[in-house]
């Protein structure tokens, strides 16, 4: 049998998400197709895989500006490139990039975003996990919906920094960046997913729930069965009258949820990996209709061993919400 190609980009982001739910590398390398050698590598080795070995020459840096380049990518509060331009270090950028990734400790990888829970959160939230903790097989009928904004440059609120492993891990807080943008939403569920839709100027409440009567009504039984039950977040427009109202009209069950509970989503995961895959090798967009056709393009290669197994791994966030007495617990 002839060796198999490298990673792709897609595969890698599919890695990562699913090592992130919980999964074992074994897990993983059953729903992707491929060996758990390379599952094992790949996780391993992060931002060195597939990366070739040094021929051997002999270095251009003495072992303390090796050390001044370490000391300032931990710092974050100068790029590579910036760095490899200081006066006491004038190498490329391509050799203090090998300094960095030869470091053992340091991992090139995006911060976290965690919302700001207060105790009242956290109580709720706890409360939410310990109600849910007999559910099995009721999760196969939710049908899980978010808003995802995408821009022209890169996927809204992605941050990346050098990261020590022997620390703990930094935080971001998300905020707009510039430029062209696409807002779109999706929902999915055991059975399936959505289309994407993309989301034109602010929406307010009839605009939710005319895009709901549009997108979910005729998919929401095919997806998530005869009992299907709705999941969306607390935003403004989620859970203004009128659209409890519409609800109540359209004969939509909506599950309880705690506020700012992203990691809760399994849906997070699966923007995650399209936006792995829409930007993939740093690519940016020109204009927003290559980066629509793009994002639907790569919404529609997310197969439904995916979405199941992001599901089947509910159990484990509820139990780790527990743990955590009602911390964020990640992606």
């Amino acid at each position: 049998m002839g060796r198999k190609s490298a990673l792709t980009e897609f595969e890698k982001g599919n890695i990562s998400a699913f090592k992130a739910s919980g999964m074992s590398n074994r897990e993983i390398a059953k729903v992707l197709n491929r060996s758990p050698k390379v599952i094992n590598n790949f996780i391993t080795l992060g931002s060195q895989y597939g990366l070739k070995r040094s021929s051997g020459r002999l270095s251009k840096l003495s072992k303390r500006q090796k050390r001044t380049i370490i000391k300032d990518a931990k710092s974050n509060l100068a790029s590579l490139s910036q760095i490899s331009q200081k006066p006491n270090i004038n190498v490329s950028k391509t050799t203090v990039h090998r300094v960095v990734v030869s470091n053992s400790f340091l991992k090139y990888k995006k911060k976290k975003s965690s919302p700001q829970l207060k105790p009242i959160h956290k109580e709720k939230r706890l409360k939410w996990a310990k109600e849910m903790m007999s559910w099995k097989e009721n999760w196969k009928r939710i049908v899980w919906s978010d808003e995802k904004k995408f821009n022209l440059d890169g996927p809204d609120g992605w941050k990346y920094y050098w990261h020590d492993i022997r620390e703990h891990e930094q935080i971001f807080s998300k905020r707009q960046q510039g430029g062209g943008s696409v807002m779109i939403w999706a929902c999915f569920g055991w059975n399936g997913k959505s289309d994407i839709v993309l989301i034109k100027g602010r929406s307010k409440a009839l605009d939710y729930q005319n895009m709901l009567e549009d997108h979910l009504l005729t998919v929401a039984e095919e997806i998530g069965g005869l009992h299907w039950q709705f999941q969306q977040d607390n935003a403004p427009i989620h859970t203004a009258r009128s659209t409890y109202e519409w609800f109540s009209s359209n004969g939509v069950q909506v599950m309880d949820w705690p506020s700012l509970s992203p990691d809760l989503n399994p849906l997070e995961n699966l923007w995650g990996i399209l936006s792995r895959a829409v930007y993939a090798n740093g690519r940016q967009y020109r204009n927003i209709d290559e980066l629509k056709a793009s994002i639907t393009e790569n919404w529609n290669m997310i197969s439904g061993d995916i979405t199941k197994n992001l599901i089947r791994k509910m159990p484990d966030r509820v139990f780790k919400v527990i743990q955590k007495n009602g911390g964020f617990i990640g992606h």
